[in-house]
């Protein structure tokens, strides 16, 4: 039996409900070595639209899992778009939910990681990732696997992104929305280091890039830039330096993380990262004792003034209350 002929008899199957359908398309895209998958064109099947899409949307994920730079990526995405949209979509109509979700989740992925991929815009993408993640009902459990490739993505982006203030709210939806009883020891022991150290050491680092989350990026983040991403794990370290340090000398910096001036530049990446405003207020940069001097964030400024008022207002208290006992 031809591919064609399997794609068309799992489609017409009236046996198996829409989810099963899903998953037998994916289980026979799986099975087809790269030049099939990427030469399977289904146009002129005898089959709807959505189930062309669905197919599409299949293909697009499996050759993006082994070239992720194929050319025909982006013109699946073409293709999809062309065919008719849902606009309203059935909280039980899993055909058009798949495509919703999978469509948002690839088109993302392309913009973000494939066109040009922007190393300092992994938080920008993780967000779009949680907005489509939420999007799907919770009432039905057959939308849970739509979620579950979209939590793991998030939490790799999450773990090789560059510093931003955003990144607590990615933490506080992954300890809600993730299972981590159900993840492989790896990603778990991964998840709570990053989590839960001072520091992601590079050791832990290289693992992390390493590890295949079986979130079909792993060929994705195999071919990118490793020292711009080391240079996304050195900003988080800096800026978890200021929370125990009021100065440190830069060469220790360079100590504490195993680095080299000819790897890196840390006082122009500080310096960029100043004028960015991802390290707390008045921290600057002593040139001449070759140290950074961290100022305090914002939260612990206002909760010094803060307790500054109150010190002040019972001192006030005190003396009126010292005025009282002498009257």
């Amino acid at each position: 039996m031809t591919i064609k002929e399997s794609i068309v008899e799992a489609v017409n199957d009236t046996s198996i409900d829409d989810k099963t359908r899903v998953s037998q398309l994916q289980s026979l895209l799986v099975q087809l070595d790269e030049n099939s998958l990427t030469e399977l064109e289904t146009s002129d099947y005898p089959i709807e639209d959505v189930h062309k899409k669905i197919i599409s949307l299949i293909q697009c994920e499996n050759i993006m899992v082994r070239n992720p730079h194929s050319p025909r990526i982006k013109e699946l995405i073409r293709e999809i778009v062309s065919l008719p949209i849902s606009v309203s979509i059935d909280e039980n109509d899993f055909n058009n939910m798949f495509i919703k979700v999978k469509y948002n989740d690839l088109n993302t992925d392309l913009q973000y990681l494939l066109n040009d991929i922007q190393y300092n815009k992994f938080t920008e993408l993780i967000n779009k990732k949680i907005i489509n993640a939420k999007s799907v009902p919770t009432s039905n459990p057959n939308h849970k696997e739509l979620t579950y490739l979209l939590n793991l993505k998030i939490l790799q982006l999450y773990l090789i992104s560059n510093y931003d203030f955003r990144k607590v709210n990615i933490i506080n939806y992954l300890n809600e929305n993730l299972n981590l009883e159900a993840l492989d020891p790896e990603t778990t022991g991964l998840f709570r280091s990053a989590s839960t150290t001072p520091f992601i050491m590079y050791e832990t680092f290289n693992r992390i890039l390493q590890h295949d989350f079986q979130n079909n990026y792993f060929s994705i983040v195999q071919t990118m830039d490793k020292r711009r991403l080391s240079i996304n794990l050195l900003e988080n370290n800096i800026v978890k330096l200021g929370k125990y340090f009021k100065s440190i000398n830069i060469q220790r910096i360079y100590q504490m993380f195993n680095l080299s001036p000819q790897e890196i530049d840390l006082e122009a990446l500080l310096f960029e990262m100043i004028l960015h405003k991802k390290l707390s207020s008045n921290t600057k940069i002593d040139q001449l004792k070759n140290l950074v001097e961290f100022g305090e964030d914002a939260s612990k400024e206002s909760a010094n003034k803060e307790t500054k008022l109150n010190q002040h207002v019972k001192e006030i208290g005190n003396i009126i209350n010292d005025v009282y006992l002498r009257i």
